[in-house]
């Protein structure tokens, strides 16, 4: 499949960051040698959501030199860049990444990538372990295993396999009165601007309701760009979803 990228012409530049990294990743260039040699990895299908940089971008290479088909796609559209991933797709490995892309687009390029079913996974925050369990688990049907990059992701990981359950705090800034805060399910909050955005980009992952939530129902005014905090407004909500945890407990 075409790669989606942002400007191919800017491939040149990408090569001369990848081949610097390239020169001081004496470990990975020493396993490219073999792996070009023997191509243990022919026919096999690896998808890869990564930060899309010269370093990761070499990893990338290194898998396709291994015989793989590779594709990849930024874990983060901000720490993406745009001439890695022209020199990336330039060199055989299908990108789908653009710096700065939406939250849709952002979506679409983790699907394009986990549609070819891969058969190894390499996560970078868990968005694609999630989306496979989530929304398309027929796409992990030729998946034999995979390995998540981070922290954050691991612990999304291992939540998942406690059965964890999550409640979420909606925002506090520009609010003065704790006696608004509501518990609510998301899909019954209003007002709050930030929860209207979680509704919005919940229900593009086909969730529309289940996620409790700590909200305000107090209609705040702005003051400037940045929502303003009362010292006490953050405290009071992180005491309610406290309280919200120990009555679940006890009802378990």
């Amino acid at each position: 499949m075409a790669s989606i990228i942002r400007d191919a012409s800017l491939a040149p530049q990408g090569r001369q960051k990848i081949e610097w990294a390239r020169r001081h990743m004496a470990v990975l260039d020493g396993i490219a040698q073999d792996l070009k040699r023997d191509r243990p990895l022919e026919g096999l299908k690896v998808a890869v959501s990564i930060h899309l940089e010269a370093k990761t971008a070499y990893l990338a290479q290194v898998l396709h030199q291994g015989g793989a088909d590779v594709f990849a796609t930024g874990c983060n559209p901000l720490s993406t860049q745009d001439d890695v991933c022209a020199a990336l797709s330039e060199s055989g490995v299908t990108v789908y990444a653009t710096h700065g892309c939406t939250a849709e687009e952002y979506h679409d390029y983790l699907c394009r990538a986990l549609s070819e079913k891969p058969d190894v996974l390499i996560d970078d925050g868990g968005d694609m372990v999630h989306i496979l369990h989530e929304e398309h688990p027929e796409w992990a049907e030729n998946l034999r295993g995979g390995c998540e990059e981070t922290t954050t992701g691991v612990r999304r990981l291992r939540a998942r396999a406690a059965g964890a359950r999550f409640i979420a705090a909606m925002g506090a800034g520009n609010k003065k009165d704790p006696l608004s805060f509501r518990v609510a399910d998301i899909s019954q909050t209003s007002v709050c601007p930030l929860a209207r955005v979680m509704r919005r980009e919940l229900k593009k992952r086909g969730v529309e309701r289940g996620v409790k939530c700590v909200y305000s129902a107090e209609q705040g005014k702005t003051f400037g760009r940045t929502p303003a905090s009362v010292a006490f407004m953050p405290s009071v909500m992180g005491l309610i979803i406290a309280s919200e945890v120990i009555k679940d407990l006890i009802e378990e």
